[in-house]
């Protein structure tokens, strides 16, 4: 059996749905499971709807009827109105949804976080499965919440792979033999029963986990580039599609922020051999890129990646003493206890600088928790570009007209921060 993922950009709107719906047809299989995200920037949608409602802001009301506008005119153009029982669980769902608000639960943001913003993959996939069943595919919904069961870390959570692995093997393969399954990426639950989330972008992770427990022969991942490139196409002219590419390859690269695969993608399938797959759904007759076991490192293409939204903390030590392994033990603590990623890292006999995506609510509980024993102060705004396996022309290429604020090598890796423009 194979596991097939959708991201959001291939499910904006009801021409990609239709799109999706003849590659999942063409593909003639029974054994297949299909892991699909939000619509389109539905996430980004549900987050600033979270964001005014914590804040006391009423419009938040106005950005909840733009975003079932937003799915019913999808489903509408789906259906052309022909299709009561479709919009009717479409209706239930945003009823649910608006509950939660009536309800005026504050507190935790994490917890709310992941409450509010699962339900953009629970529309998505009650409108692919039931458009899928009214074109003759005999497609069948199921909450991922059920099979993926995970710790209370909120908005990155923790899965128990042998729980979900049980979980998985006692229904999910019978249910195979009935036609494809849709389920959920990004979402699982906790114990006491609650939504949590895999961290944001998590639905590769998800689809993998799901490979992972039913031993798939392969994860295909659906994006809107012929495979895994060297470089954006979007900021990078000429860039090049690699063909194939080892596990350890895709990980590093991962690592540092390609977006095309999730970071935490690849140890399940590796720990099982699972090929992963990452092909175009705007053109599915290319080959896409393979990346499994046997294939020989990648060492000749160079590679540019590149993360905006960048902050460089410098924390130094208040007293004008060394920053020992004591103070580096305290910072890592609380930059763990806050959930940051640390994306470059560097530190000197004074002072310890990291540099970590923009979160004002996450960094702002790290500068609290050590602005009474450090001297901190953070650059926002900036862009980190890391590059592997490049030489000097290449580095010029990517680094022209930029301003470097902080650099590091390491082996055939090089990072740049740099301000943005």
């Amino acid at each position: 059996m194979k596991v097939f993922k959708f991201g959001g950009a291939s499910i904006k709107d009801a021409e990609a749905i239709r799109n999706v719906a003849k590659i999942i047809g063409a593909e003639g299989q029974e054994q297949l499971l299909v892991v699909v995200s939000a619509m389109g920037k539905t996430t980004n949608a549900l987050e600033a709807i979270l964001a005014h409602y914590i804040d006391g802001d009423m419009v938040y009301r106005t950005e909840i009827d733009k975003l079932k506008s937003f799915h019913f005119n999808i489903l509408q153009e789906l259906y052309k109105g022909n299709d009561p029982a479709a919009l009717h669980q479409l209706e239930d769902l945003f009823l649910q949804f608006e509950w939660f608000f009536e309800l005026g639960e504050k507190g935790n943001y994490d917890f709310l976080y992941d409450q509010v913003v699962a339900f953009g993959e629970i529309f998505s996939t009650k409108i692919i499965a039931t458009y899928l069943q009214s074109v003759g595919i005999p497609a069948k919904w199921f909450d991922a919440r059920n099979f993926i069961i995970t710790n209370d870390n909120y908005r990155e959570a923790a899965v128990d792979f042998a729980l979900t692995e049980s979980l998985v093997q006692r229904k999910i393969p019978q249910m195979l033999g009935e036609g494809p399954l849709v389920t959920q990426g990004f979402i699982g639950k906790n114990r006491q029963g609650h939504t949590t989330t895999l961290g944001r972008e998590g639905s590769d992770f998800s689809a993998a986990i799901f490979a992972w427990a039913l031993q798939a022969s392969e994860l295909c991942i659906w994006k809107d580039v012929p495979g895994i490139l060297n470089a954006d196409p979007k900021r990078f002219a000429n860039t090049v599609k690699f063909q194939e590419l080892s596990y350890t390859d895709a990980v590093e690269m991962s690592y540092y922020g390609a977006s095309v695969l999730h970071p935490k993608t690849m140890q399940p399938l590796q720990n099982r051999h699972i090929p992963l797959h990452v092909r175009s759904f705007v053109d599915p007759t290319l080959p896409g890129t393979r990346i499994a076991d046997g294939v020989a490192a990648q060492t000749e293409i160079p590679v540019a990646i590149v993360k905006d939204r960048q902050c460089l903390i410098r924390i130094a030590s208040a007293n004008f003493s060394f920053i020992a392994e004591s103070n580096l033990s305290r910072i890592f603590q609380s930059i763990a206890e806050n959930r940051l990623k640390i994306n470059l890292m560097r530190n000197s006999a004074m002072r310890f600088e990291l540099v970590t995506d923009c979160d004002a609510r996450k960094l702002s509980a790290l500068l609290a928790d050590l602005d009474s024993e450090y001297l901190v102060d953070h650059t926002d705004g900036l862009t980190l570009y890391t590059t592997r396996n490049a030489d000097p022309a290449y580095t010029q290429k990517v680094l022209q007209d930029k301003e470097i604020v902080l650099e590091q090598k390491t082996g055939n890796v090089a990072q740049y921060l740099t301000k943005s423009h």
